[in-house]
């Protein structure tokens, strides 16, 4: 009888364990700070800063909305961080089940081999200052063998995602669009929308911003391409649209020639498979977060998520006020700004400590995500940049 109760139970445990652990994996590699050809002017660096804070957003919405664990992975800034021995240890080191996404996005340099006429998805140049920095053929690495590598790991979907140049020119034009603006709203039909477009299907996807021969613009909200992109699906979850791969990329095409006038044409591939076996997983609208109070090694994301989330009890909410403010801010007159969806769009800028208090009797709130920050010598904010999702 005891043995037969250990199996049951050992047998609830892995459904349980089955049902809760897929992962959508995000590995993201961003030139945040390339600088001008010329010494003092601005590179693409900004332009790429705009890409790295709405793609952040966007993956954060992405696992929210399919109730799928995070693996996200941030490489950009400095050369130690932002170079080809990263991206070979991240691709070498992705583990990821069979029912796992994984999405891979760059944003920088990029260009290709005269002689590469097989090829017509650009290389990266995984070089935060090419101008002033000596550096070799090694240093790019092309998009499709990211895209090969990931494949052969065997995720239910693949995704490589490039905006950069597909030629060895660098031309920085600049061209505002219209941003996406509030927090992100977890709802049923962005939800639907979202599981339908990943979880419906097998297979991968390859885009990038130009075709070879052409550069991509560095626009000063951001990437033509990835504006498009993002910009597409919200239409399309907006408009209740049929959650489609193709639709979405051709969309994005459309999109990024019209913002640049017919210059620049992304180019994608597309090979995926219908299925109708669909992960069990948790509903992100009828889920609770939990209520644990953070502990020491918990980050600014989980303090201020805890501390705006209706499950904590009222009275953990108002000491994890000074909590919140003492462990993580300068002082109480910090700067903190609230950003829409596209990682620009001002919301609102409050004091710390302000921001804190009405956090502290907000409602519906699920998630705070930390876009940005710059911090005092002591490494307390003295500016903190955050979007806020609710239910």
């Amino acid at each position: 009888m005891k043995h037969i109760v250990l199996t049951m139970l050992l047998l609830y445990l892995g459904f349980f364990q089955t049902i809760k652990s897929q992962t959508l994996h995000a590995i993201v590699f961003a030139n945040t700070e390339c600088p001008g050809e010329k010494p003092g002017s601005l590179g693409i660096g900004p332009s790429v800063t705009c890409d790295y804070q709405r793609m952040k957003i966007e993956f954060e919405t992405m696992a929210s909305f399919l109730g799928y664990k995070k693996d996200f992975q941030w490489y950009q800034g400095s050369s130690d961080q932002f170079c080809r021995k990263k991206i070979e240890l991240a691709l070498s080191n992705l583990s990821c089940g069979k029912d796992d996404i994984v999405f891979f996005y760059y944003s920088g340099h990029g260009g290709r081999s005269p002689q590469d006429k097989e090829d017509a998805f650009p290389w990266m140049q995984l070089v935060v200052d090419p101008y002033r920095t000596q550096w070799n053929a090694d240093d790019y690495y092309p998009l499709s063998e990211v895209l090969k590598r990931l494949y052969s790991k065997q995720p239910r979907l693949t995704i490589v995602l490039g905006d950069l140049c597909n030629s060895l020119s660098n031309a920085i034009p600049s061209k505002d669009v219209p941003a996406m603006k509030g927090p992100t709203k977890i709802s049923k039909a962005p939800c639907d929308f979202y599981r339908d477009l990943f979880l419906n299907v097998k297979g991968f996807i390859i885009a990038s911003s130009s075709k070879p021969g052409e550069t991509s613009a560095a626009c000063t909200e951001g990437g033509a391409f990835t504006i498009a992109f993002t910009k597409a699906l919200q239409i399309m979850v907006s408009e209740q649209m049929n959650a489609d791969w193709e639709t979405l990329l051709k969309y994005t095409c459309y999109l990024t020639q019209e913002s640049m006038s017919g210059k620049q044409h992304p180019i994608y591939s597309v090979d995926l498979r219908k299925v109708t076996d669909i992960p069990d997983t948790p509903n992100p609208i009828t889920a609770q977060q939990p209520s644990d109070e953070p502990n020491s090694d918990s980050g600014i994301e989980d303090y201020l998520t805890t501390l705006g989330n209706s499950v904590t009890p009222i009275k953990e909410r108002i000491a994890l006020v000074s909590q919140t403010l003492n462990k993580f801010f300068a002082n109480p007159q910090a700067k903190v700004e609230v950003v829409g969806k596209d990682g620009k769009t001002i919301v609102c800028t409050k004091y710390a400590s302000t921001y804190l208090n009405n956090l502290s009797i907000a409602r519906n709130l699920v998630k705070v995500v930390a876009v940005d920050h710059t911090s005092a010598s002591n490494g307390k904010y003295t500016y903190l940049k955050v979007h806020e999702m609710y239910k």
